[in-house]
């Protein structure tokens, strides 16, 4: 039982051209007669040419002997074609760089607004958990997980920039940066994997969850030091007696919002559900999570319909 080379790979995708055509996944039926002989011959040997052994040795040796021959029989018998085949030798996507793991998002985020880049990239969009963040980073080359991908959502989703644009930029700062999760990690974030979720951190929520004193915003961003702390996640609502109490002056020491927090996530919602539903995206997510997918047991997935 083998999987053979298929050139109906869909969009996006490309056969792979490093393997013939008759090459195979798994272990093959030489070696699970080769394994099962393997087995027999130790069997035959601990109980017809060495019975003076001690039970517990042959049953140590009988037990391994199994072992030899059961775990290449359990793999051979539940590999399936079609849960194999596409994850990385029939069809490959080697463009992850470069290219959404699903082509169907091509088509969204094709303007590019340098202004909102760089409130972003400087740390200076106006929330301040974004901003803090942004600007720790910068310094120490590193922030948590779910940091990153507030930064990278709210970049993606919010004030819908590309994430080849935020990728590369913070591919500069990132002390632990790693092609091969950095890239993947990034389409993830920004939904353009069609097959994870499409998560749209609220850095207003993050920040009351994570650094609900403020010591960590008041740190990286300065401006704010003296805002009560029941103002700390919308500096932007502030009196103007405040602001000139505090010394902090909207627009000026600090900037307004970069974006309306609600309305651009509904709107990007609107957007990439409306692109997953299409018969499209449905399609190349198939393949996306075939090749690039983890899972636990076999699953039948008819790719090619």
């Amino acid at each position: 039982m083998g999987n053979q080379l298929s050139n109906d790979c869909p969009e996006g995708f490309r056969p792979n051209r490093s393997r013939g055509a008759n090459d195979t996944i798994g272990p093959g039926l030489f070696t699970l007669a080769l394994c099962g002989g393997l087995a027999i011959l130790i069997m035959t040997v601990v109980n017809v040419l060495l019975p003076k052994l001690n039970k517990g040795a042959k049953a140590g040796l009988n037990a391994v002997s199994i072992i030899m021959f059961l775990i290449p029989a359990i793999y051979y018998i539940r590999l399936d074609p079609s849960d194999y085949a596409p994850r990385s030798i029939n069809c490959i996507n080697d463009n992850l760089e470069f290219t959404n793991m699903v082509r169907a998002y091509d088509n969204i985020r094709t303007t590019f607004d340098s202004n909102l880049f760089k409130k972003w990239a400087t740390g200076t969009t106006g929330f301040p958990m974004i901003d803090a963040c942004m600007r720790s980073l910068k310094i120490n080359g590193w922030i948590n997980f779910r940091m990153r991908a507030m930064l990278v959502s709210f970049a993606s989703y919010n004030l819908w920039i590309d994430w080849r644009k935020t990728s590369e930029y913070l591919s500069n700062y990132f002390i632990d940066y790693e092609p091969g999760i950095h890239f993947n990690q990034f389409q993830m974030q920004s939904g353009v994997t069609g097959i994870n979720a499409i998560r749209i951190y609220n850095p207003l929520k993050q920040q009351l969850d994570h650094d609900p004193e403020a010591h960590f915003v008041r740190r990286w961003v300065p401006e704010l030091e003296n805002i009560p702390l029941e103002y700390i996640q919308y500096p932007h609502l502030l009196s103007e007696k405040m602001q000139k109490k505090t010394g902090c002056i909207i627009g000026k020491t600090y900037p307004d919002p970069a974006v309306d927090l609600k309305l651009s996530s509904l709107k990007a919602k609107k957007i990439l559900y409306g692109i997953r539903a299409s018969s499209q995206a449905k399609m190349q997510s198939k393949a996306a999570y075939l090749m690039h997918g983890s899972r636990k047991k076999s699953r039948n997935i008819n790719l090619f319909p």
